[in-house]
């Protein structure tokens, strides 16, 4: 009975920890739909871009909460007008969304939605952004 109960225990950590690894850092609701902010990362690549000298691109990872408007994605996160453009703001200074990018296949469970910003490698660490989408106001995002 009691080794029963410590597997039970062991298995409803590793299922708490499974959950606890899938939980968005933040809810974005869009005019285009809603996602879930997934991940954040600071790196000196992605795909074809490279981050200037001294500058590191912070990239957002988002997963659709429902079904979203496909056809709209790129022009409404980072428009080739600059006239619907996300932005993030680190330590007070606002940064533009550079490019956008779509991993895995659209309406499937396992897209992810990228957006690609430009920014100091100081603000790397800062451990906290705000990424508002066009018109919209502000989410915080810790990474």
């Amino acid at each position: 009975m009691k080794k029963r109960m410590i597997q039970l225990m062991a298995l409803a950590l590793v299922a708490l920890g499974v959950v606890s690894g899938c939980s968005a850092k933040a809810q974005l609701p869009t005019e285009i739909g809603s996602f879930a902010v997934v991940d954040v990362s600071m790196v000196d690549t992605y795909d074809t871009l490279q981050a200037e000298s001294g500058q590191k691109l912070c990239i957002i990872a988002m997963k659709p909460n429902d079904a979203i408007q496909e056809d709209k994605y790129k022009s409404y996160f980072c428009s080739d007008d600059g006239s619907s453009v996300a932005k993030i703001t680190i330590a007070g200074t606002e940064y533009n969304c550079m490019a956008v990018a779509v991993q895995g296949m659209p309406n499937d469970k396992s897209v992810e939605y990228t957006l690609v910003f430009e920014v100091p490698e100081s603000a790397s660490t800062a451990g906290s952004l705000s990424l508002t989408a066009p018109n919209l106001t502000p989410v915080e995002i810790k990474y």
